[in-house]
C-alpha cells in the first residue's frame, strides 16, 4: 500500500535509490510533495519522525543527529557510524582522521572557509556515501540530482572519487549544529555556503560496497 502511495517519488530514480526508498517505507514517513503527485504529507499512521525530502532533484535524507538510530537498516555500517556521531562531544572536536575500516568506513574532520553560492561547485562520488555534520554553526549546501548534471569541470578522478560541476543547483538546504544530511551517489552537493571562515565539519564517508571480509562493524 505505501510503495503504491510513494510511487511518483519513484520516477527518475535508480534500482539502488528504489531499494533506500522501499526499505524506508517499511519503518518510516516519506514525505511526498504535489508537485510529484503526492498530497505533501505522509500516509497516515505511519511514524513520522522525521522526513526523507524526495522532490524531482532531490533524493538525500536531512535530520536531526539525535534521529540518527533510524537509518540504521539502509547500509551495514550506518548503524555503528551513527551511533559514533551521537557519541561524540561535538564541541570538543578538533581537525583530524578517524579510521573505522580502513578505506571503507572513515571520518574526517576538517576546517573549511566560507564560499558564496557562485563559488561552491556542485561535487558527486561513485564509491562513497557521504554523512556531512556541521559543527560550528550553519553550513548551507547547493543540492542536485547527479543524473540531471550535464557540465562537467573535468574528468572524473577515480583517485580521489569525486567530479565537479558548472551546474547550477537546484535546491538549496541549510543544516544547524546537531544536524547531518546523508548524499549517496546520485546526489549532486555543494558545501560550505554561507558559513563562518574556519568553519569546522564532519564528514563520514561509507564505501558503497562494503568490506567483503569485515561486511559490518
Amino acid at each position: 500500500m505505501l510503495l503504491n502511495i510513494l510511487s511518483p517519488c519513484f520516477r527518475g530514480t535508480s534500482r539502488r535509490r528504489r531499494g533506500y526508498i522501499s526499505l524506508l517505507t517499511t519503518r518510516y514517513s516519506i514525505y511526498c510533495p504535489p508537485v510529484l503527485g503526492g498530497r505533501g504529507q505522509s500516509p497516515e499512521g505511519v511514524n513520522s519522525r522525521y522526513s526523507l525530502l524526495a522532490t524531482k532533484y532531490l533524493k538525500m535524507i536531512k535530520d536531526h543527529i539525535n534521529n540518527a538510530h533510524q537509518y540504521d537498516d539502509l547500509h551495514p555500517n550506518f548503524r555503528t557510524v551513527l551511533e559514533i556521531l551521537q557519541s561524540l562531544n561535538l564541541d570538543a572536536l578538533q581537525p583530524g582522521h578517524i579510521e573505522l575500516d580502513g578505506k571503507y568506513v572513515y571520518i574526517n574532520i576538517n576546517e573549511t572557509q566560507s564560499k558564496s553560492a557562485t563559488e561552491a561547485k556542485l561535487e558527486s562520488h561513485r564509491k562513497y556515501i557521504d554523512i556531512q555534520m556541521p559543527l560550528s554553526g550553519k553550513e548551507t549546501f547547493g543540492v542536485k540530482q547527479t543524473s540531471e548534471c550535464s557540465k562537467p569541470i573535468d574528468e572524473f578522478d577515480t583517485e580521489r572519487d569525486i567530479i565537479f560541476y558548472e551546474d547550477t543547483p537546484h535546491e538549496y538546504i541549510t543544516l544547524d549544529k546537531g544536524e547531518f544530511v546523508i548524499f549517496f551517489p546520485e546526489d549532486a552537493h555543494a558545501p560550505c555556503i554561507n558559513t563562518t571562515n574556519n568553519h569546522l565539519k564532519l564528514v563520514a564517508k561509507i564505501s558503497v560496497e562494503p568490506n567483503k571480509e569485515k561486511p559490518t562493524l
